[in-house]
């Protein structure tokens, strides 16, 4: 972009020079006239038609040095307006850069918050493997537990009767 305004600034100096041309043309062709006024007769008409036609390429010169001014000018402000355009779109990309790199850091930092989790299920889930495992070993204790106190107390009730048998045996009574 700068060499583009550089560029633009030469050839708005060549312009200058070319408007300077065209107005030392058409003093020229304004001396040409007088000079054509002074020499009269057929030779002040022939200097005269070549002073006129000197004038007017000197205007067509100035028109065009004018008018390719006014692009080069237009082209300048686009030039700038493109430039700031440019700088904007830079200045966003940046903050959009750097908005990438914070999003890159939460992502990281979610992902091994997520491992994390995942670790802590899995032992949550051995360790309620584990009490699932010993539940179920108390269950079966238990159970066992109760045949053995159903068996102790079948055996108790069978001592007993064979105690009353015993006592009724020896002292000839039931017991109490």
């Amino acid at each position: 972009m700068s060499e583009l305004i550089e560029s633009s600034d030469k050839v708005s100096k060549i312009i200058k020079t070319m408007d300077d041309i065209a107005f030392q043309t058409n003093l020229l062709a304004i001396n040409a006239t007088v000079e054509a006024a002074r020499a009269g007769g057929e030779a002040g008409r022939s200097f005269s038609v070549v002073a006129e036609e000197v004038r007017n390429l000197a205007k067509r010169s100035a028109d065009a040095a004018a008018s390719t001014g006014e692009i080069i000018d237009k082209n300048i402000t686009l030039t700038n307006s493109s430039r700031n355009a440019a700088e904007n779109v830079l200045q966003i990309t940046e903050k959009d850069a750097e908005q990438t790199v914070t999003l890159s850091r939460l992502i990281a930092d979610i992902n091994t918050a997520s491992e994390k989790q995942s670790n802590g299920i899995k032992q949550i889930n051995e360790a309620l493997s584990q009490v699932e495992k010993v539940t179920q070993s108390n269950a079966a204790m238990s159970q066992e537990s109760a045949s053995s106190a159903n068996t102790l107390l079948e055996l108790t009730d069978d001592l007993r009767k064979v105690y009353e048998d015993i006592n009724f045996l020896v002292y000839g009574q039931k017991a109490i």
